[in-house]
């Protein structure tokens, strides 16, 4: 290959490029359920699962709002969430094929960026966990530390301007929710549906992302 049909491939993190399912479900989706258990509700994944891919704070509030409980305790629930998540940190591990994508893309002379609506210090703690936290992305972000949550395109627009890529339509956004990829259709970029998370085909498909998916693997294919 000569050329890739992208310079910039930003991909979500859980979900995408990390699995969260090493107990047997998702990491990610118990915690959630986890924090309002104390305040006498069990939440199902279904209630869940529409909240995924969007900053952890805004998706607490919301969930709080849908089941009439005071949005005034996002912030420690946010704060327990992030507890629980460190606990359960032995439960990520990165995708099949995910590192191989990662040193095709850059072999060719894409850059690669990752980004995530979880807590920061999580991120961090996560990628570290993984062995990706140094050099292995040319940019990492998350909505927390940009001060906006998916669907808001902030990530991408930040990527894109500190990675000096100007062409929209040489900039691919890959994700397992549908916030990633209104995500990238708010940013005027190509959209890539991948299959691993926890929402379905029929959701994915429904908004018209210009590529799905099965696995992060499928990349390689579309590059």
């Amino acid at each position: 290959m000569t050329r890739s049909n992208f310079d910039l491939v930003l991909f979500d993190l859980v979900g995408t490029t990390v699995e969260d399912s090493g107990s047997g479900s998702s990491a990610v989706i118990e915690c959630f359920a986890e924090i309002f258990v104390p305040h006498g509700l069990t939440l199902t994944q279904e209630e869940i699962n529409p909240h995924r891919g969007k900053n952890k704070i805004e998706a607490i509030r919301n969930l709080l709002i849908e089941n009439n409980l005071s949005p005034e305790m996002t912030g420690a629930m946010n704060l327990e969430f992030n507890r629980l998540l460190k606990e359960k940190i032995k439960n990520f591990y990165p995708m099949e094929g995910a590192e191989e994508v990662f040193g095709l893309l850059r072999s060719v002379g894409v850059k690669t960026a990752i980004g995530s609506g979880l807590p920061e210090d999580f991120c961090i703690l996560l990628l570290n966990e993984l062995g990706w936290g140094n050099g292995v992305f040319d940019y990492t972000g998350s909505s927390e530390s940009l001060g906006a949550g998916r669907p808001d395109p902030i990530m991408i627009t930040d990527a894109m301007q500190k990675l000096g890529v100007k062409d929209r339509d040489r900039v691919l956004k890959v994700g397992d929710t549908a916030s990633d990829i209104l995500e990238g259709k708010n940013a005027g970029v190509k959209t890539g549906a991948v299959l691993t998370g926890t929402q379905s085909r029929e959701d994915l498909e429904a908004l018209r992302p210009d590529y799905v998916l099965e696995s992060i693997k499928d990349v390689t294919r579309i590059m």
